[in-house]
């Protein structure tokens, strides 16, 4: 894994728990896996005993100018669990 991508997928996880924190929503568990066939990155999301899977392009993570576009989906995976 690259650089660039680490980068972004902490900052990804970072915002989605201060999403979570204002919302009161408990994120129990936050992790990425690799999907090396889409040069894509699952987000695999817990919270409440519920576990909900998404798929987002690596380019996305990888571009700082695309951080906006990435603060909109964690804040509206946070929506899907309040």
């Amino acid at each position: 894994m690259n650089q660039k991508l680490k980068e972004g997928r902490e900052w990804a996880t970072k915002r989605l728990r201060q999403y979570a924190q204002k919302a009161n929503v408990p994120i129990d568990d936050a992790s990425w896996h690799d999907i090396v066939s889409k040069d894509a990155s699952e987000f695999a999301v817990e919270s409440g005993g519920e576990k909900k899977l998404y798929e987002i392009q690596n380019l996305l993570l990888e571009d700082d100018q695309c951080r906006n576009d990435v603060d909109q989906i964690m804040e509206s995976i946070v929506k899907e669990f309040s």
